[in-house]
């Protein structure tokens, strides 16, 4: 099985401590090709019997056997790219494509699992059964349950499909996932801690059946309705609650309203007040100005008027000495012509 990774102008390219994977020689049908080309001496029993011990030497070790021969250059590229693009491991890729005793063991009992349970189980056991197959089989990287995982699913889906239990498929596929995850999360803590591989398994197996019993009368459906009157009680209730602040606000803003109209209100009458006086006051000074201003007018026309008169050359001829005649015309003037000032005698 070993002869292509012993041979030294083949051995570089062949992965190293992972040739099992490249070499060609550790699948079954090369494994029994090996074999046959062993002896030519060997029987046909003694053949079978020697693939048969190699296998199990090989499959009892971490390396494992492959499922398939692969190309090292075509594996490094789709490892490379899944690492790439999906950030998965090459490692992780590697352990997918081999299988070891513990693999086999789990593939054992997905498969008896199935095949006691396929005309009887139903739909949410069918579902139950392939999402918790297939988180172990993700998380371990067991390609062989994978396999079962993916039959358990696909019967699921034709029973609900058949019955038209879409609800049921969805239900147990949550339970199944629950309950692996919970032995899983359990036999990784007791690891972690440091604790014997039995402890962890009787842990993990605990922790799935508490898991189980737990979630046995989950129902998406009543879930779904639990959330939707939740989420319609949560709604109803702060749309009441905006009313009831929107109303608050509004009546804020009608009493501020107010204030505000009748605060502007007195402020607009005092200033009419205080217009309306200082127009007033302004009115009667422009008329007191009005009044001084006529009686300088006249004063100014009066003095105008003397001014004339004492400067008449007739004033002057009829009084030589002018200021007696100046004095004696407001007489004259007062008394009116002398002729009709007194009646004949």
């Amino acid at each position: 099985m070993d002869a292509n990774y012993l041979d030294p102008m083949l051995r570089p390219g062949l992965g190293g401590s992972n040739h099992r994977l490249f070499d060609g020689g550790h699948t079954i049908v090369g494994a029994v090709k090996a074999a046959h080309n062993a002896s030519p001496d060997d029987t046909l029993l003694q053949e079978a019997l020697g693939t048969i011990e190699a296998l199990f030497r090989d499959v009892s070790t971490p390396r494992g056997l492959p499922l398939a021969t692969w190309d090292k250059s075509t594996f490094d590229a789709v490892a490379g790219s899944l690492q790439t693009n999906f950030g998965i491991p090459k490692s992780w890729f590697y352990e997918l494509n081999t299988y070891d005793a513990g693999d086999l063991f789990g593939g054992a009992v997905g498969v008896v699992s199935l095949f006691f349970g396929w005309n009887r189980a139903s739909t949410e056991t069918f579902a139950q059964l392939a999402s918790g197959m297939a988180l172990s089989a993700a998380v371990s990287t067991n390609p062989l349950l994978m396999l079962v995982s993916v039959v358990s699913l696909g019967r699921a889906f034709h029973k609900a499909r058949s019955t038209d239990e879409y609800s049921d498929l969805l239900d147990g596929g949550i339970k199944g996932a629950v309950s692996s995850g919970a032995s899983l999360a359990a036999v990784a803590l007791v690891s972690s801690l440091g604790g014997p591989a039995g402890v962890a398994l009787l842990v993990g197996i605990s922790a799935g059946i508490l898991a189980c019993a737990a979630t046995k009368k989950l129902s998406v459906a009543v879930v779904a309705d639990f959330v939707t009157n939740r989420a319609a009680a949560a709604v109803r209730a702060f749309t009441n609650q905006a009313v009831v602040a929107g109303d608050v606000v509004f009546d804020g803003a009608l009493v501020t309203g107010r204030l505000v109209a009748s605060q502007a209100t007195a402020v607009g009458r005092s200033a009419a007040d205080q217009t309306s006086a200082l127009a007033s006051k302004a009115g009667a000074m422009v008329q007191r100005g009005e009044e001084s201003a006529g009686r300088q007018v006249d004063e100014i026309q009066s003095a105008g008027g003397r001014m004339v008169d004492a400067d008449s050359p007739e004033s002057s001829a009829e009084d030589p000495m002018g200021t007696s005649a100046e004095r004696a015309e407001p007489f004259t003037l007062g008394l009116g012509n002398s002729e009709h000032s007194a009646p004949p005698t």
